[in-house]
């Protein structure tokens, strides 16, 4: 089985789960702009292997999409942490299987994080998954991103402002959660101290908990919220049936 857990490293999941790899982002992080994501990395070191037969092109891998029904304590689920699932390239059928594929485990919370919430505001999420999108304050358009998680069809929509690189306003959002955390590697750096606390006020105005990553040093007392009804030792909770995903009436 190849979901990683529960000693992954991310701090607010149990496990990660790829049955989509690859990305075509090309993001570069680090104050020279340069450093490569983390997942593109590990995809070149182990091209051609087992996990990254086709490195860091978009794979489906649907030998894994029944793999967190094999996981029978409930466990918070991080969904293609080497990728991204709404991705522009992502076929439209990868997307539904697995979205089936969570819809058949209730008993688990799948969270899933894109850089795309245009596309993924597209899709009625199952009942148990957390839909976010990376808002950094150095992305294009933020402010339609914003408007995207707000319209989005999920039981918690959220922000991760990781790596905070510059001034955001999270309100236009009204996410039901928000992490935040700074930009590690080679080149990384915190944010400054003015932008963590913006997003800090929007939340307290609005009671909106926080997570702050273990990266964020300029916050040695983290504050480490969950959304309504959560906590950090999660032990599940009982699911409404959860909804068939489907496409929504939305254009891209």
């Amino acid at each position: 089985m190849s979901m990683n857990g529960p000693d992954n490293p991310i701090g607010w999941c149990d496990y990660t789960w790829n049955p989509v790899t690859g990305c075509k982002h090309a993001c570069r992080f680090g104050r020279d702009g340069k450093a490569r994501c983390y997942a593109e990395g590990i995809a070149r070191r182990f091209a051609g292997g087992v996990a990254w037969p086709r490195g860091f092109e978009p794979t489906f891998h649907p030998a894994r999409l029944d793999e967190p029904q094999r996981v029978k304590e409930p466990a918070r689920i991080f969904v293609s942490s080497m990728g991204d699932l709404f991705g522009g390239w992502v076929p439209d059928e990868w997307i539904r299987e697995t979205l089936a594929a969570i819809a058949r485990a209730p008993w688990h919370t799948f969270i899933v994080l894109t850089k795309a919430p245009w596309k993924a505001m597209r899709y009625a999420m199952p009942d148990n998954v957390w839909a976010g999108a990376t808002i950094t304050g150095g992305l294009t358009d933020e402010t339609r991103r914003l408007a995207c998680v707000r319209d989005y069809q999920a039981r918690v929509r959220f922000l991760s402002c990781e790596p905070l690189s510059g001034p955001v306003d999270v309100r236009a959002a009204r996410p039901d959660w928000i992490i935040v955390g700074a930009a590690t590697g080679p080149g990384g750096y915190q944010p400054e101290e003015a932008w963590v606390r913006a997003v800090e006020a929007a939340a307290n105005e609005r009671r909106v908990p926080i997570y702050h990553k273990d990266n964020l040093t300029l916050r040695p007392q983290k504050r480490r919220e969950w959304p309504d009804g959560h906590t950090a030792q999660y032990r599940g909770r009982a699911p409404r049936p959860s909804t068939s995903p489907r496409l929504l009436d939305r254009t891209a």
